[in-house]
């Protein structure tokens, strides 16, 4: 869920309640939007509106099991191969370490053609069975059915 300025870099300061406050707490400062965050939110609100795979809340995703030293590094799968008609699969990976974070990907799933959606960082380059996420990284690639 995203709450208005979200998508802008708005921080409200770290205030999670300022509904009340009529002032810069609260303001939309368009003189200091991340415009590179507005269109990250684009792209992935758009994907989410094209694939059904990636709106069935009674169909979760699968988690990866890989190899990541770490708890702040995290990968899903969403298989739309379930769905009538097909819809794309998708991996979905975030880094929330402050440097890059290499997640070796299944081998049921490496070896398929993937189209990278999004990537925050812009580090990918090649699969060879791994991502490389940038530090603080979200990565999405999709494979058609």
């Amino acid at each position: 869920m995203l709450l208005g300025g979200d998508e802008m870099g708005r921080s409200q300061g770290g205030n999670n309640n300022a509904y009340s406050q009529d002032n810069e707490v609260s303001w939309l400062d368009w003189e200091t939007v991340d415009w590179d965050r507005v269109s990250v939110t684009q792209a992935l609100t758009g994907l989410r509106q094209a694939h059904p795979v990636l709106r069935k809340a009674d169909e979760p995703p699968e988690v990866l099991q890989f190899e990541s030293k770490d708890d702040l590094t995290v990968a899903f799968y969403f298989d739309g191969s379930k769905f009538d008609p097909p819809d794309s699969s998708f991996l979905l990976a975030c880094n929330g370490r402050p440097e890059p974070r290499s997640v070796t990907i299944p081998p049921e799933l490496a070896d398929r053609s993937w189209i990278v959606a999004v990537d925050t960082t812009r580090t990918l380059e090649d699969w060879s069975g791994s991502l490389e996420i940038g530090a603080f990284g979200l990565v999405v690639a999709r494979t058609d059915p």
